[in-house]
Order: C-alpha cells, then structure tokens, then sequence
C-alpha cells in the first residue's frame, strides 16, 4: 500500500477561534443536556454564546465578598435569600456559579419545552440566559461535583462558625457534603421560622385591630 504524503491543511486564525467556540459551546450544551443540533451551532448563536461566556469570565475574576453569616441577628429565611444572591457570585470547578446546587431537586429535567432554545441564543427561552441554564440543568453526578459540593460546605461552615446553627451541621461537615449541609438547615430551620415570622405578623396585626377598635369605643365615650 502506497501511502500519499499531503499537507497539513492551513487553517487562518480566525477559523481556529471560532472552532475552539463551537467546542466549548458543544460541551456546554453536553454539560446541561440540551440536544445537539445543526440549528443550535449557527454562527449567531456562537456570537450569544461567547458574549455571555466572556461576561461571566469577567465576573469570576472579580474578588468576591464573605459569605453571608447565619446569626442571632437574622433569620434562616432571610438568610437563604442573601446566600442565594451571593452564591451567584462564587463560581466552581465546571465554570459556573454554585448556586446549582442550591437548587430543590437533584435530578436534570429531561429534554423537552423546557430545553426548547431562544431564538439564535445558545439558552432556553425558559432560563433566558446560559447561567440560568447551568443553574437548573448541570448534573450532580459530574466527576467535577464533589469538588464544588466540597467548597460549597466550606463557605456554609464560615456562614454558621459559632452560632447555634453549627451543631446541625456536624455530620455533613465531616464528609464535606454542601449540598447536604445546606438542605439541612433548611429543613430543621427554616419552615420552623417561617411560621414563626407568619404567626407574630398576625398577632402584631390582632394587636393593631384590637387597638383600633378600642381607639374607635374610646372617642364615642
């Protein structure tokens, strides 16, 4: 058998970059099951992509502040509002924030309307952006999970470190399981004071209603 020698083919700069985008775009959407298609690999929808990738690039350089603390001075409710917020700040091990592992189920929706894609846009028209996506849609059985599971337990360790709240945590601290020290605290917490917030505003508003009718008898003495 003869072989033919043949030149490496020439490929100019610009051919490479969008190449290596079409790559990181196809392992994105591996990343959150969206199905592959000749239509979600258009020249427009690389552009979206690389935007939004550069922006969140731009913000996992950024120094990020401390973890919000879980203490006497706020309530757990409260408190899983801002570390939500901030949670959308810290970025992982897979190139996305940690916010997805505050999310309640573990399973990744299946392909479906859900996954259907906004027009030239690498997202969802449901998550109507790539972080929504990863938000809702990266798997907790990545080789890269435990990982980000791990740092995520670390960050709730400094947020409950010498308050009452740490106790409960102790068994998922050992194993360095975030993801369950998290969903913990919110089940022995958090619906405990929810109620309690719900029943003192009601009792705050008896007391104002009862005021105001005694106010009401008062003025007609």
């Amino acid at each position: 058998m003869n072989l033919v020698e043949q030149q490496a083919f020439q490929l100019t700069v610009k051919s490479l970059k969008r190449l290596k985008l079409a790559s990181a775009l196809v392992c994105y959407y591996e990343s959150v099951s969206i199905p592959l298609t000749h239509m979600n690999m258009k020249w427009l929808v690389l552009k979206s992509f690389d935007t939004q990738m550069k922006a969140m690039k731009d913000r996992k350089s950024g120094e990020v502040a401390d973890v919000p603390k879980l203490s006497g001075n706020t309530t757990v409710p409260r408190w899983n509002d801002s570390l939500k917020a901030y949670m959308n700040e810290v970025f992982g091990a897979r190139g996305a924030t940690l916010r997805y592992l505050m999310r309640e189920s573990d399973t990744v929706p299946a392909a479906g309307p859900l996954t259907v894609l906004a027009a030239n846009s690498p997202h969802t028209a449901e998550g109507k952006s790539i972080e929504a996506d990863q938000m809702a849609r990266l798997s907790h059985t990545h080789a890269l999970y435990s990982y980000d599971n791990s740092k995520f337990c670390r960050m709730l360790e400094k947020a409950v470190h010498g308050t009452a709240y740490e106790t409960s945590i102790k068994h998922f601290r050992i194993i360095g399981d975030g993801r369950g020290t998290y969903r913990s605290l919110l089940a022995q917490h958090y619906e405990e004071e929810k109620w309690t917030q719900i029943l003192s505003y009601r009792a705050c508003q008896e007391t104002q209603e009862c005021s105001s009718v005694w106010s009401h008898w008062s003025e007609e003495d």
